[in-house]
């Protein structure tokens, strides 16, 4: 396999593209936002004891009064496509879909235009079947549903819900029929799951679960224990005993993905130092270099909250009171102080309190292998 094999392996056209992004910066040069990631809304229909932010929602701090009306958030996707934004991430701060008609005509819009990327995160309960079929019809790309466990007594309990499990399962198989019956392979379909000490040994039966409801992808994921929420998530953290039990497991894990045919990801679970339970880790420290950045993600994308407020990293969570795309163009947003103060902070390998919680080590992990091959091919 060649270099350039190597970094194009997806064979996605738009992940050049974002390599290609990173490879201005690298010369010198300040190139468009390649992603935009995007919280609708940081309420919810349930309730996950392990949310970070479930006890901020329970406290009533989410008003949807603050959130950005439609024509706002129409209006940030019209500014994005302009600059070429290629990437969109739909994100779980709550659940996505209780902006229901705003999200899907955000997503209508963003599929109309060649060249992009759409991916939403949810719990899966709340689509509409006309919605399912027009989502297949536009080949959007992938969906991440979060389910907890193969049956119902296991995700109903943790999502605080008597019937989520039905509900998604009903609607991951209507994936499944219309997109057989439109004979398309999109949207891709992927789980996550979330393990603690109630759903650990129901990780080798999600396999099963996941290709009965036509998944393509299952993505195991530690439990982490954010401060806010350790007082009312701590009773579901496993012990020493359980967690050598889950990593035995993970081995039938394998076996049985690789024989379903199925795309197994735990790199979460193997990430060093993370041991299993999720509450925090120090990644080693880079050389003060673009190529050995331990995080690219301020050099192509930026997310924006329920309010409007924009922030440079997805782990981050909440926008920087001082940016808001009510009030500053995305274009002003991107060259602005803040994401020039965040970038040179990454550049001198400093670590801020968000690096602290990221989920994204093994996407970085890959991008830098990935750029780093791109650099050499681009170099010779």
């Amino acid at each position: 396999m060649s270099q350039e094999q190597s970094y194009n392996r997806y064979a996605n056209p738009n992940y050049v593209e974002k390599l290609t992004k990173l490879y201005s910066w690298y010369k010198g040069e300040i190139p468009n936002p390649f992603k935009i990631a995007i919280i609708p809304t940081n309420r919810c229909n349930l309730k996950c004891f392990f949310c970070p932010n479930s006890v901020a929602r329970s406290s009533g701090r989410f008003k949807i009064e603050k959130e950005l009306k439609k024509e706002e958030w129409m209006k940030v996707v019209e500014e994005g496509l302009k600059m070429d934004v290629r990437e969109w991430r739909f994100l779980g701060g709550g659940e996505p879909l209780l902006r229901y008609d705003t999200v899907i005509d955000m997503i209508k819009r963003i599929k109309s235009t060649p060249n992009t990327d759409c991916e939403i995160i949810t719990n899966g309960t709340l689509f509409k079947k006309e919605d399912i079929d027009d989502l297949i019809k536009l080949r959007f790309d992938r969906i991440i549903f979060s389910i907890h466990g193969s049956k119902q007594t296991h995700h109903n309990f943790l999502t605080g819900s008597e019937n989520s499990f039905q509900e998604v399962t009903k609607n991951l198989l209507t994936f499944k029929k219309i997109k057989k019956k439109r004979k398309t392979d999109k949207p891709a379909i992927q789980i996550n799951t979330v393990l603690t000490n109630k759903n650990y040994k129901d990780a080798v039966h999600m396999i099963k679960y996941a290709k009965k409801v036509g998944c393509d992808e299952l993505a195991l994921h530690p439990m982490r224990l954010y401060e806010e929420i350790k007082k009312q998530a701590q009773f579901l953290k496993m012990n020493e005993e359980e967690n050598k039990i889950t990593s035995e497991l993970l081995e039938k894990v394998k076996r049985s993905a690789e024989k379903n045919k199925l795309k197994l990801d735990i790199a979460m679970l193997e990430s060093e130092n993370l041991v299993l339970d999720g509450s925090g880790w120090e990644e080693p420290r880079f050389k003060q270099s673009f190529l050995r950045m331990r995080c690219f993600e301020p050099w192509y994308g930026m997310l924006i909250d329920p309010e409007g407020f924009v922030t440079h990293c997805v782990p981050h969570g909440m926008g920087n009171n001082k940016l808001n795309v009510k009030k500053m163009s995305i274009k002003n947003i991107w060259l602005s102080r803040y994401f020039q103060a965040i970038r040179k902070k990454i550049l001198n390998d400093i670590t801020m309190k968000c690096c602290l919680k990221c989920g994204l080590l093994d996407m970085s992990e890959e991008l830098r292998t990935d750029f780093d091959l791109f650099v050499k091919v681009k170099s010779d």
